[in-house]
């Protein structure tokens, strides 16, 4: 997700490439990224990092981010603005480790964000400036749709739009495996599935209601309501419902 901020960042021309600096732990990872962006300065101190930054991007895994806090908390100052992308982390708790009163913003990207097509929330913190929440939505506005919503509505933003593109993608391959049974050829089934999809999503995008539109494709006794019905009978949409509401309750036990 880093790199996908970091490839946004450079499409959209909201930095130069010169002006970042990236500090990668993983000596695979680090030597990849160096052939990809040799314009970009690398390094593996993070005080070193820190003292020639005033936006820090925080895009660790969860499980990392309190040792990571701790390093870096004797470097970072008041003139710093931090932005977390760590699922399920609080702006309290980077507080609470970094121990002064510095602007924090927590976001949430999604996957889509690799191609542009990304939906970020962010929160923030006391501290943050009205000019702080401009960066932060030319960064995240770089790789999709940008909304700011208090911090308590992030785990729903997690459940929903964070883990959205795997339901998505569950869908999706029920779809073309089924096409392939039915006698499609794979590439053929793929297309239909895919392409199915992306049209139902920008007729929701121009406004119109979900249960409108599925009202308006069901004729009455026609294959729609056939399949359906069975969709119905076996309380898909209440297993979905389900599903997002435990992504939900997972993300809180994240944040304990």
């Amino acid at each position: 997700m880093g790199e996908a901020l970091l490839a946004g960042l450079f499409k959209k021309n909201v930095l130069d490439k010169k002006s970042i600096t990236i500090s990668e732990k993983q000596e695979e990872r680090f030597q990849c990224l160096k052939r990809k962006y040799p314009q970009i300065t690398f390094t593996k101190d993070n005080k070193e990092l820190i003292e020639n930054s005033s936006i820090i991007i925080l895009a660790v895994k969860p499980q990392d981010m309190e040792s990571l806090l701790q390093e870096i908390s004797q470097f970072v100052t008041a003139s710093h603005l931090i932005i977390s992308i760590a699922a399920g982390i609080k702006t309290s708790f980077i507080e609470k480790i970094i121990k002064k009163s510095i602007p924090i913003i927590r976001a949430m990207p999604n996957l889509p964000a690799l191609i542009g097509e990304g939906m970020s929330v962010y929160c923030i913190s006391k501290s943050v400036s009205e000019e702080d929440k401009k960066i932060a939505e030319e960064i995240f506005g770089s790789v999709g749709k940008v909304l700011k919503l208090e911090e308590d509505k992030l785990d729903a933003v997690t459940a929903l739009s964070g883990s959205g593109p795997a339901y998505v993608f569950y869908m999706l391959e029920a779809m073309a495996e089924t096409g392939i049974e039915l006698g499609l050829k794979e590439e053929e089934s793929k297309t239909l599935s895919v392409q199915t999809i992306i049209g139902a999503a920008k007729m929701i995008e121009k406004g119109e209601c979900p249960a409108v539109l599925r009202q308006k494709v069901t004729s009455p006794k026609g294959t729609t309501e056939a399949a359906l019905k069975v969709l119905i009978d076996t309380k898909w949409k209440e297993a979905l419902i389900q599903a997002i509401k435990k992504a939900e309750q997972r993300s809180k036990e994240l944040s304990k």
